[in-house]
């Protein structure tokens, strides 16, 4: 008798470290493709996946930590194309955000602390150059913001109050002719004034 308990408590010791160790799993679509892929520890999702479209594209992939969300995950297109690029910790948005166009160009970046946009943003022009810089506080644009032409001049000067323009005014343009038109200013990096002229 004191066999068999000692031979059920070794069974039942042998399949608790066997679940407690990291399996690598793979699960399948109805017509056989890969549907997603990684490591399951105690029967959940944990480390390093993947999932698939069912035409066998990548779909998403990133780490979880702990069975959370953790480090970069990137999620595309079913043409494979990158669309969005997302920082985690503890399963909620913490970092850089990074959102693409249809071709795969980075147009949009954000900072998200415990799942909040906040902190300096970037908008580029599908060629790659700066097209605006802000700030966000609780999800809403807030304070000064600035556009840029894809030369690099300082076209528009805005300020933001809970998410709308307070202000705006646009200098440094071209009219139809290519003449300059209106108030121009020369600023310093820091968005200082260094001159000004009509």
């Amino acid at each position: 008798m004191k066999g068999g308990v000692i031979i059920s408590m070794l069974c039942w010791i042998a399949v608790s470290v066997l679940r407690a160790q990291p399996q690598f799993t793979q699960y399948r679509y109805e017509n056989g493709m890969l549907s997603s892929e990684g490591t399951l520890r105690d029967g959940k999702p944990d480390g390093y996946w993947k999932t698939y479209y069912p035409t066998g594209q990548l779909k998403t992939e990133g780490n979880r930590k702990n069975f959370l969300l953790d480090s970069t995950w990137n999620f595309y297109s079913e043409k494979g194309i990158i669309q969005k690029s997302i920082s985690y910790r503890d399963d909620v948005r913490n970092g850089l955000e990074r959102i693409f166009d249809q071709e795969g160009r980075c147009v949009e970046e954000y900072i998200y602390q415990n799942n909040i946009r906040s902190g300096i943003a970037k908008w580029y022009y599908a060629s790659g150059e700066l097209k605006k810089t802000g700030y966000f506080e609780n999800n809403k644009e807030e304070g000064k913001a600035t556009e840029f032409e894809r030369d690099g001049r300082v076209i528009t000067l805005l300020t933001y109050k809970n998410g709308f323009i307070y202000t705006e005014e646009k200098i440094n343009r071209y009219d139809s002719q290519a003449k300059r038109t209106g108030v121009w200013r020369d600023l310093y990096d820091d968005g200082k004034l260094r001159q000004e002229g009509n």
